[in-house]
């Protein structure tokens, strides 16, 4: 990328979507976040709006459009993205690039934050796993700047694996797992089911008091860690990545205090068994850094690298 070259990045997700614009350097010149517009021809219609906006707040014309956006991908097409309105397929890539006249790559929004957590935080050649936990969980992978997509473009979907001896009813239609456990969404009408007020920071902070709520909030808190320090393991020992990063709304408001909790999880497991203490499972464990927009990062940089190959 030239030093007078520039991308878009835009990271859809169901509540909010970020358009940015990136230098050569992979600093953000132009920041523009608004409430997610759902359905395809209202989402295609909102994002030529704000490229448009954003072409003409760039120093220059952007060369390229990257899109990471929830739901399944196949070479620019989207699929099943339920929490932005399309429960069909949407040609995402070719509409925008007809309208934009720039090339356009659309990524599954956690595989995109994924190769931007490890553009951000890391060396370009290290293998990492971003474990997002919001109101689902996934995880995406990246290894030596290559994203792990699978056949289908189902790999990463960690939230979908049960848990033995769990009997919570999922979104997907099994019992028990990880993202019936873990995610926003499940601890949030847990702690409703219970009594508990607020959100799962609020959840964190009422388990370090006394008394009854705290023994509830406690107990919901360690099932949460519990299962997230599963996918941790999992995603290790599938990958053997160097790096697990926390990342996702839940994630991000909770910072350290999930990371740590989830690090004295695996640092509990591995004290049980020195198969897990020799390839250090808890040590790869860190915190998401809040304020970089992984995202968009992300779908920036995988457009690039696409663009890149195809000249």
């Amino acid at each position: 990328m030239s030093p007078n070259s520039y991308g878009i990045g835009i990271d859809i997700g169901g509540t909010s979507t970020r358009v940015v614009v990136f230098d050569h350097a992979d600093r953000a010149v132009h920041h523009d976040v608004a409430p997610t517009v759902p359905g395809p021809e209202p989402l295609v219609d909102d994002l030529t709006c704000r490229v448009t906006a954003a072409i003409d707040a760039s120093p220059s014309r952007p060369s390229t459009i990257g899109i990471g956006i929830p739901g399944t991908v196949r070479d620019g097409v989207v699929a099943m993205a339920l929490n932005v309105g399309i429960d069909g397929k949407l040609d995402l890539a070719g509409r925008l690039a007809d309208r934009t006249a720039l090339p356009v790559r659309v990524e599954n929004d956690v595989n995109a934050a994924a190769l931007g957590a490890c553009t951000a935080l890391f060396n370009p050649d290290s293998s990492l796993t971003y474990l997002s936990i919001g109101t689902g969980v996934a995880a995406g992978t990246v290894v030596a700047g290559d994203i792990v997509r699978g056949a289908v473009g189902a790999a990463g979907e960690l939230g979908h694996v049960p848990l033995p001896g769990r009997v919570e009813r999922c979104v997907c239609g099994q019992s028990g797992c990880i993202e019936a456990i873990a995610s926003g969404r499940s601890v949030i009408a847990r702690m409703r089911a219970e009594g508990l007020d607020g959100a799962v920071v609020e959840l964190f902070e009422t388990a370090d008091g006394s008394g009854v709520a705290a023994e509830t909030a406690a107990q919901i808190c360690g099932d949460m860690v519990g299962a997230l320090g599963w996918a941790v393991q999992l995603a290790v020992l599938m990958n053997d990545v160097e790096h697990i990063v926390l990342g996702g709304g839940v994630a991000v408001a909770l910072g350290d205090r999930l990371a740590d909790a989830v690090r004295s999880d695996l640092a509990e497991r591995e004290r049980r068994a020195p198969f897990l203490r020799e390839i250090d499972l808890s040590g790869r464990v860190r915190a998401a850094v809040p304020g970089i927009e992984f995202g968009a990062l992300g779908a920036h940089r995988s457009a690039l690298m696409t663009v890149g190959s195809e000249r």
